[in-house]
């Protein structure tokens, strides 16, 4: 699987678009992360990419939110991705996380981009690749002593700490978030995008 979606965030702070769900229920008539196996995750399409739609719902200290974000990638990947964060969400100290996906209506890479770039201005978080001083960051966190990837971005050093707050106020505390610089020359190179 390509790095891009090995290292996806998994408890994320992305702008609120579309049919609102619940923490227990982020994204209405998509495929939840709990309900998944990886029998049922073998036997899904490994081949056709298309844009996902991703749903994200936490809750914590009496404190509940869902948010979204987009991926091209195949449903395999898909729903790789919310199968592992669902059960790395398991770990946390406290409270309860669900990740969902399904298929958005993007049907190019360039569209795809475009709805998670428009998720992330509508939220208040501008960490796109226009700074002329972006570099590839690789984001983790620490949960229950081992220290997990979470994702890999393409942006100023600016950018990243206002990504890595937005994580830490989305998980209320519950988790610590930090950032190390990469050695990658291109997005492309950082986000694995050639593997």
């Amino acid at each position: 699987m390509k790095k891009v979606f090995l290292a996806l965030l998994c408890v994320a702070a992305i702008a609120l678009v579309g049919c609102k769900g619940t923490a227990s229920n982020p994204l209405p008539g998509g495929t939840n992360g709990s309900s998944l196996t990886p029998a049922k995750i073998a036997a899904l399409d490994n081949t056709v990419e298309k844009c996902w739609q991703l749903g994200i719902g936490a809750s914590a200290g009496g404190h509940s939110q869902v948010s979204y974000d987009y991926m091209w990638c195949t449903e395999r990947e898909a729903a790789q991705w919310a199968y592992e964060c669902y059960q790395a969400a398991k770990l946390m100290p406290v409270g309860s996380a669900e990740y969902a996906y399904k298929e958005s209506s993007a049907k190019t890479v360039e569209e795809c981009n475009k709805l998670a770039e428009e998720a992330a201005k509508e939220n208040g978080e501008d960490w796109g690749d226009d700074d002329e001083n972006a570099a590839c960051w690789e984001i983790y966190a620490e949960v229950a002593g081992t220290t997990q990837t979470l994702q890999l971005i393409w942006t100023s050093e600016e950018g990243v700490e206002e990504y890595v707050a937005a994580l830490i106020k989305a998980a209320g505390g519950a988790m610590t978030y930090k950032y190390k610089k990469i050695d990658a020359d291109t997005e492309d190179e950082c986000l694995g995008v050639n593997d």
